[in-house]
């Protein structure tokens, strides 16, 4: 019972969104639009009929081109948000 499913796990994310956006706006907003970024990169890779050697890359690079953010801002994005926290 200890692990988010689903819609938990993405309510979760968002409850502790809105508190870094209360503390932090300027970062909070960079998150955000990060994440949006890499989520819509996704999506983006799923559409195209190519094969990637490495699809995380891919869709970080896209992110970043996206956002205009620098790849090191969008994997510690990604790491803390989506990887780190998605189960704590």
């Amino acid at each position: 019972m200890g692990r988010f499913t689903g819609s938990a796990a993405a309510a979760a994310m968002m409850m502790r969104l809105a508190r870094e956006c209360a503390l932090h706006p300027r970062a909070g907003l960079n998150t955000i639009r990060a994440l949006s970024a890499y989520r819509r990169a996704q999506e983006t890779l799923r559409e195209r009929a190519e094969y990637y050697t490495d699809l995380a890359s891919a869709q970080a690079q896209l992110a970043c081109e996206a956002t205009r953010h620098d790849a090191a801002f969008m994997r510690a994005c990604v790491d803390r948000w989506m990887e780190r926290s998605r189960w704590a």
